[in-house]
């Protein structure tokens, strides 16, 4: 059985859980995003998450910017070291600006559908394919 990819997005307008299921991601502010934070403290688009081959299928690495290689303005830190880009784990968590944050889940799908079940259903995937062609330092 094939794991799930979910990122939980905790900011101070409440909680999102999207499933990952698309190449890439842009997580920011800006309403062009996959993933759109309220955080004024989240740059426009301050996230890329690429889908990344591993010896258990794929998982996603996660960099700071957007795909065109233009870096946040408050950084990403990463189980709380501030890195330019990182291979996310199961449990990482990954801190937007000053008050939002993402854990990094693979989940079973009885697990996402027990999250839904909780009232924190995952959200749409509103992926865009042109996110697609990602920039990797």
């Amino acid at each position: 059985m094939q794991a799930k990819h979910v990122l939980v997005v905790e900011e101070p307008a409440g909680v999102q859980t999207v499933v990952l299921e698309a190449p890439a991601y842009v997580l920011g502010r800006e309403p062009s995003c996959a993933i759109v934070l309220s955080d004024p403290c989240v740059s426009r688009q301050h996230a890329s998450f690429v889908r990344i081959r591993s010896a258990d299928g794929y998982r996603y690495r996660v960099f700071d910017g957007n795909s065109k290689g233009k870096l946040s303005k408050n950084g990403l830190l990463v189980n709380g070291d501030k890195v330019p880009s990182w291979d996310l784990s199961d449990g990482d968590t990954i801190q937007f600006g000053e008050h939002t944050t993402a854990t990094y889940r693979t989940m079973t799908a009885a697990e996402v559908e027990a999250l839904a079940a909780e009232g924190r259903p995952p959200a749409p995937d509103t992926s865009h394919s042109e996110d697609a062609t990602m920039y990797m330092p």
